[in-house]
C-alpha cells in the first residue's frame, strides 16, 4: 500500500524530469550549438576577408561547409523534440531567415572568399551578411530564451505537484493515525 501512494507521484516527478531534460534542457543544448556554428563561420569567412591571404580562403569556405553539416544535423534532432506552438512559429522563422542568409549573404561570400576573389567578398561582409545576421540571430536567439521560460514553467508545475504529494500524504498519514487511535500531537 505505502508504494502505491509514494510511487505514482515519484513516478509523475520522474517523468517530469525526464521531460524538462529532453524537451528543454537537451534543445538548449543544441540551439546553443546551431549559434555557435553559425557565429564561427560567420567570424571565419569575415577573418578571411580582412587578411585577404589566398591560402585562408578555401579554410573558411570549408568551415562554412562544417558548419552547414553541423546545424543540419543538430537542427534535425532539435526538431523532432517537443515543440510548443510558440516554438515551433519561432523555428519556422529562424529556418526561413536561415536559407535566406545562405543564399544571400554566406555561400556567395564562402565562394568569393575559396577563390581568393577578396574585393567581391568584402560588400557581403558588410552588407547582406551583416543586414541578414540579425534576421537569423533574432528567432534563434527567442528560441534559447522560450526554452528557459518552459522549463522554468515545467519546473514550478513539478514542485507545485510535488508539494501536493506531501499535502496529501500528511493528510493520508493523519487519518491513519487517528484512525488507529493516535494523534501527532
Amino acid at each position: 500500500t505505502s508504494n502505491t501512494c509514494t510511487g505514482r507521484p515519484a513516478r509523475r516527478s520522474d517523468a517530469a524530469m525526464r521531460t524538462l531534460y529532453a524537451d528543454r534542457v537537451l534543445p538548449l543544448r543544441q540551439l546553443s550549438q546551431v549559434q555557435y556554428e553559425l557565429s564561427e563561420a560567420r567570424r571565419t569567412l569575415a577573418e578571411a576577408v580582412l587578411v585577404a591571404k589566398p591560402a585562408e580562403g578555401p579554410k573558411a569556405a570549408a568551415r562554412l561547409q562544417a558548419a552547414q553539416a553541423t546545424i543540419e544535423r543538430v537542427w534535425k534532432d532539435y526538431r523532432a523534440t517537443q515543440l510548443t506552438p510558440e516554438e515551433a512559429e519561432l523555428a519556422k522563422a529562424f529556418e526561413q531567415s536561415l536559407s535566406t542568409m545562405l543564399r544571400d549573404g554566406l555561400l556567395p561570400l564562402a565562394a568569393a572568399v575559396a577563390e581568393g576573389r577578396f574585393d567581391d567578398a568584402r560588400p557581403y561582409v558588410t552588407g547582406p551578411l551583416h543586414d541578414l545576421g540579425g534576421l537569423v540571430d533574432k528567432p534563434l536567439a527567442e528560441l534559447l530564451e522560450l526554452q528557459v521560460a518552459v522549463a522554468a514553467q515545467e519546473h514550478a508545475a513539478a514542485q507545485a505537484a510535488g508539494r501536493q504529494s506531501q499535502v496529501t500524504m500528511a493528510a493520508l498519514l493523519a487519518a491513519v493515525l487517528a484512525g488507529a487511535g493516535l494523534t501527532l500531537w
